[in-house]
């Protein structure tokens, strides 16, 4: 059954509407609302939807937070490819060792030197002989005075093309108390303190040790790359 009622309101001009229960139960409702009740509800809205989008600011932040640092420089000393091709010796040493009347001229390593090499508690420089490249550079004979622990002298042309003598040495050391474990490593030393300090030589300098034989005597040289 419907029954005709009549509503007027300024926001509908002065018009008159026919409606059946229904609708008029949600027109009242609609039209006994606060004032100001679609202002606040259009206000909230756009408060949320403006708190949920992120900013330009905070747009940019994200973006350089989410950047990572490339190539970053770091003071890490670079250990020495001993698989690249090794340089060849310098002609002021070859001309040297020719002066010499040398020859046999054998690249043994190229190394970094560590602290140890230069501590002049220590006193010596060392060659792992894992590292060396041709063992070869000692006769049989030098090689049964360094197993017995004793030292054959060498003349040493020093970086500055100075010529000293140092003593080489072969050096056993274990890996630990009770390892059977044991580490080999071929050393100069007596004056090498003095060699070092003579040339500058440094930790982390790259320097190449380099054999060869005068009148059949073992001889080397030391270049400071």
């Amino acid at each position: 059954m419907n029954i005709k009622k009549t509503k007027t309101d300024s926001s509908i001009q002065n018009k008159q509407f026919d409606f059946n229960d229904d609708e008029l139960e949600v027109v009242d409702i609609l039209f006994n609302l606060p004032e100001n009740f679609l202002e606040r509800v259009n206000l909230e809205t756009s408060s949320s939807a403006a708190n949920s989008t992120p900013s330009a600011d905070q747009e940019q932040v994200s973006k350089e937070s989410s950047k990572k640092p490339v190539n970053q420089e770091r003071n890490i000393p670079r250990p020495v490819n001993q698989n690249q091709e090794p340089s060849e010796l310098p002609q002021n040493f070859k001309n040297l060792i020719s002066e010499m009347g040398g020859s046999r001229i054998t690249l043994l390593i190229q190394k970094t030197l560590y602290q140890s090499d230069l501590n002049p508690q220590q006193n010596r420089l060392s060659i792992p002989s894992q590292q060396v490249k041709d063992n070869d550079f000692l006769l049989p004979t030098e090689l049964e005075i360094l197993e017995e622990k004793k030292g054959i002298k060498v003349k040493l042309i020093q970086p500055s093309l100075e010529i000293t003598e140092l003593t080489l040495i072969k050096w056993f050391m274990h890996k630990g108390p009770e390892s059977k474990k044991v580490s080999i490593s071929y050393i100069l030393r007596s004056n090498w303190v003095k060699v070092a300090k003579a040339n500058n030589l440094e930790k982390d300098d790259v320097v190449q040790v380099w054999s060869f034989r005068v009148d059949g005597k073992l001889c080397m040289a030391i270049v400071k790359l």
